[in-house]
């Protein structure tokens, strides 16, 4: 099973066919050195596309993967390694456009915030946001390569460790937008380091599961919050989720 660049024909009345290959920017399609396909192959290789931000456009042997950056520096990355992200261990669930899209607009961010995304993963609310104004912190290298593929300004750490570090040397942000992991209550670590982060005035919208709300009391003290939306089917596979507004 190998990749190649994916191309589509077009017409053009100066080539003798008609036709000619009109190759297609960050897209990869699936060769096979015999003509036997081994289905399960075929599964993993979509899936580890998937897991860089990969989405499956067309359908049978006319089917292409389509990224919004340069995947191979990535792929090269995975083959040399054999790894890919654990998405569980990471607590990885993409926000989708309709969710990172509402979460932005309750942010009310202006030309001159500066503006942070804690847990950036490939970038579902992070490709949304003024690039040259917003610092990405993200857990998994290989996500990390994704996002720096994607020109956004990019740390690789652990963000707990992350925020306590930079809280400590005095850095602080006029916005944060996060979509925090939410098993075992990581959700509330995370929003507590975020909220130290926040500079005098600023604010903080968190996507977190709707059991949330029963611990408004225990939210960081000193903001005046809001549980603006419940969200319904908002990733697969968890509960639903709602936004919060800091």
């Amino acid at each position: 099973l190998e990749l190649e660049s994916a191309y589509e024909f077009e017409d053009t009345p100066m080539s003798l066919s008609g036709k000619q290959r009109r190759y297609i920017s960050n897209a990869l399609k699936f060769s096979y050195r015999s003509r036997e396909e081994n289905k399960h192959i075929r599964d993993e290789a979509e899936t580890v596309l998937e897991s860089i931000g990969g989405v499956r456009v067309g359908s049978g042997v006319w089917s292409y993967w389509r990224f919004d950056y340069d995947p191979m520096p990535v792929i090269d990355q995975i083959v040399a390694s054999g790894c890919i992200p654990d998405n569980k261990v990471h607590q990885f669930y993409p926000t989708r456009p309709n969710v990172a899209a509402l979460a932005i607009s309750l942010a009310q961010i202006g030309p001159e915030h500066r503006i942070l995304e804690p847990s950036a993963g490939l970038g579902g609310i992070a490709d949304l946001l003024p690039k040259d104004r917003t610092l990405c912190v993200e857990v998994s290298r290989l996500r990390y390569q994704v996002l720096e593929a994607k020109g956004h300004r990019v740390v690789c750490a652990d963000f707990l460790a992350w925020a306590t570090e930079n809280r400590l040397a005095g850095q602080s942000f006029d916005r944060i937008v996060m979509n925090p992991p939410f098993d075992q209550g990581q959700w509330r670590a995370h929003l507590e380091a975020a909220a130290d982060l926040l500079a005098p005035g600023g604010r903080l919208v968190a996507i977190l599961p709707t059991g949330a709300q029963r611990f408004e009391r225990l939210l960081p003290p000193g903001f005046a919050c809001t549980f603006d939306q419940t969200l319904e089917g908002a990733f697969a596979g968890t509960s639903p989720a709602v936004v919060l507004t800091l």
